[in-house]
């Protein structure tokens, strides 16, 4: 999502705008997530860049999305930028060779109940 809102539209609450803004960021996100996921990846990674334009965009973690716009509107932005890409991610495991399949999980467990 690539997206340019306008803060300051007159005859229209400015308050609102924000809100409809941040709800729209929000359901967007909530969306993807709903996606499926393709082979060999476990979750949905977010890149967003929040700012007055794009130039002047930052690079923000998704759960500081809204700190930032209301950030960004304190400073007196008349309009926001909003770029969100959702990347598909597989995790990353320490200490351990071989990715995580659930054949492990099926061992690990059969293992468990052996020794209980």
């Amino acid at each position: 999502m690539k997206k340019i809102y306008e803060l300051r539209v007159e005859g229209k609450n400015s308050d609102r705008l924000l809100e409809t803004a941040k709800s729209d960021v929000r359901k967007y996100i909530k969306r993807c997530r709903e996606k499926d996921l393709p082979t060999g990846k476990h979750f949905w990674h977010f890149m967003c860049r929040i700012g007055t334009s794009e130039e002047s965009a930052v690079d923000v973690h998704p759960q500081q999305l809204t700190e930032v716009i209301n950030a960004t509107v304190a400073a007196g932005a008349t309009q926001l930028f909003a770029h969100i890409e959702p990347v598909a991610t597989a995790r990353v495991y320490k200490n351990v060779a071989e990715p995580w399949t659930p054949a492990d999980e099926q061992t690990n467990a059969a293992g468990e109940d052996a020794s209980q």
